[in-house]
């Protein structure tokens, strides 16, 4: 017999095999470079006796699909949910039998954390080897994409930018980094069969602190653990540590207050994460979690004060306070996600949204405050009238691309207004501006061409092609140029709300900025092909070409074009063409 089990954070499918009284977990995933690394960091720390399950095989011909131990239906949240259906606090201090199963969790993440990472080998990490700067960076975007933005929160972004180089200086001067590091170690990831602690989903794992995992298992925002508890847990770890590995704990100075500032980076990617399951992925159980973590961000930064303003501001507006009895006010978040993927069909708002409108707008969250998001939507939906049908002239590809998404009315939705503010200050089509907010300066949507300086007289052309058609010719007739194959990277296109749009459309640029190795990859390029640039200019050549390719070079390529030729641009001054062959 053959079950598929239920999916929760990952597009990974599970399917436990049964015959006779056995029983295997067949995984099936596309990625592979995730399942080479899954697979390898499972042999060398099962080397090391860490309790994970066992792999039973693997085939090389379809690396799509491996077979694991099967470990039972048993997690530690599960345990957890039971033992506080027992208690009626606002917050959950565990009974005596769930403690013991934290205090063992503790140790067992010592051991893989030191003796894990002694000598181990990061070839097939994914999608990073090391939690460095830029993976520190990436785990904050995600908030501000994924979060910030598909709530439409306003922000300021130069001091967000300036929030989160803060942070990353905090979590690199002088912290010890040389361990391994779990990267999701919480208790959903925790498998308990006979008594015994088993962990998963560790292929994310990379070289980087100690305090990081024991933040993703104290904070964990559904377990919303008391205080006191986290504290005494904190103070369980310090000893364990002096105790186990002296000679590793004396290198841990000022351990507990870094522990902090690793906190609220984590719970950031947690939002940030919960946001994209939740309200791209529609996966609303995920949207439950976010005012648990929402609050414990405004706990931590009370307690643990951090010249971080803009972050302080957007934790203080969305508040601190869970409803009577621990319940969530989800209600809004769910309704918000859902009427905006909701298409109306006409200018008119019907009666349903109306009253929709209605609720949220009144639904409380905390102190009485309504989130951004639904505050945005209920402007949206309670604004859209023949009246204010049209799109100014200057936004009509953001009403293209808007007419082509779940927002298929023709008043733009927030998101929109807030874009085609940014692009080409324009106010609304009712006259009136937008609500204020910066965003990041990402490539207009109708820029064909950037002339930066005049004095050189190397001219790039930066190109987005299909891999369907031949390679690019060069008009210049230089006969040659750089190429780059987009095509491992992962593809929105081929998700149906991301069909007809491009990589100039806001939500195609959301989705692939939020990647790291997106990043990563433009990164890479715009370093292999600089030095050249300069050559170029030096030898007093006129023309350098550099192109993009995907499958159907309308996403993809196009992204990485227009993100690579601004960082050109901020690095050179050299005349830059773009050019978009398949759009």
């Amino acid at each position: 017999m053959v079950e598929l089990l239920p999916q929760s954070g990952s597009n990974r499918k599970y399917y436990r095999i049964k015959w006779d009284r056995n029983s295997v977990i067949a995984v099936y995933n596309t990625n592979i470079a995730e399942n080479r690394a899954y697979l390898d960091y499972s042999k060398q720390l099962l080397s090391k006796s860490i309790p994970i399950p066992e792999i039973l095989y693997a085939s090389a011909l379809q690396q799509e699909i491996y077979f694991v131990e099967d470990l039972g239906d048993t997690t530690f949240f599960s345990l957890i949910e039971k033992d506080k259906a027992t208690t009626a606090a606002n917050s959950y201090t565990p009974t005596e039998k769930i403690r013991t199963l934290y205090k063992q969790a503790i140790t067992d993440l010592l051991k893989i954390q030191i003796e894990g990472g002694k000598n181990f080998n990061y070839t097939h990490a994914f999608p990073t080897p090391k939690f460095d700067k830029q993976a520190m960076l990436w785990d904050m975007n995600y908030f501000k994409y994924m979060f910030l933005h598909l709530t439409h929160t306003s922000f300021n972004e130069t001091a967000l930018e300036n929030d989160f180089n803060t942070l990353i200086k905090l979590l690199n001067d002088n912290i010890p980094s040389g361990y391994f590091l779990y990267r999701d170690f919480q208790t959903r990831n925790i498998m308990i069969k006979d008594n015994t602690l088993y962990y998963i989903d560790f292929q994310g794992g990379r070289q980087g602190a100690l305090q990081y995992d024991l933040t993703s298992l104290l904070y964990n925002a559904q377990a919303n653990l008391s205080d006191e508890f986290r504290t005494q847990m904190l103070d369980y770890y310090c000893e364990k540590l002096q105790e186990n590995y002296p000679d590793e704990a004396a290198k841990q100075s000022d351990f507990k207050k870094t522990f902090y500032c690793f906190a609220i980076l984590r719970i950031l990617q947690a939002i940030g994460g919960y946001g994209y399951r939740g309200f791209y992925e529609h996966k609303h159980l995920f949207i439950d979690s976010i005012p648990y973590a929402m609050r414990n961000l405004a706990n931590i930064l009370e307690k643990h004060p951090l010249d971080i303003p803009e972050i302080h501001r957007i934790v203080n507006f969305y508040g601190r306070e869970i409803s009577p009895c621990g319940k969530t006010p989800a209600s809004s978040m769910n309704e918000s996600a859902r009427i905006s993927s909701t298409p109306s069909a006409c200018s008119q708002t019907p009666a349903s949204a109306i009253n929709e409108s209605k609720r949220i707008s009144s639904t409380p969250f905390a102190h009485g405050q309504t989130p951004a998001f639904a505050i945005n939507e209920s402007r949206r939906i309670s604004s859209t009238s023949p009246a204010c049908s049209q799109t100014p002239a200057s936004a009509i590809n953001e009403s293209k691309r808007t007419s082509s998404t779940p927002f298929a009315c023709s008043q733009p939705p927030a998101s929109a207004i807030n874009e085609s503010k940014r692009i080409s200050g324009t106010p609304s089509a009712c006259g009136q501006s937008p609500a204020s907010a910066t965003f990041a300066q990402t490539p207009t949507a109708t820029q064909t061409e950037a002339v930066f300086c005049t004095v050189s007289p190397l001219t790039i052309t930066v190109q987005s092609f299909s891999y369907r058609n031949p390679l690019p010719s060069d008009p210049a007739g230089n006969g040659g140029g750089f190429i780059f194959d987009c095509r491992y990277l992962p593809n929105p296109g081929r998700q149906q709300q991301y069909k007809q749009l491009t990589g100039k459309d806001t939500y195609v640029i959301d989705f692939l900025a939020a990647i790291p190795e997106v990043t990563e990859f433009i990164q890479r390029a715009a370093a292999i092909v600089l030095p050249a640039i300069e050559a170029y200019r030096q030898r007093g050549f006129t023309h350098l070409q550099v192109n993009f390719g995907c499958t159907g070079g309308r996403h993809r390529s196009v992204y990485c074009a227009e993100i690579f030729a601004d960082k050109i641009k901020q690095s050179t001054n050299t005349k830059i063409i773009i050019n978009h062959l398949n759009i």
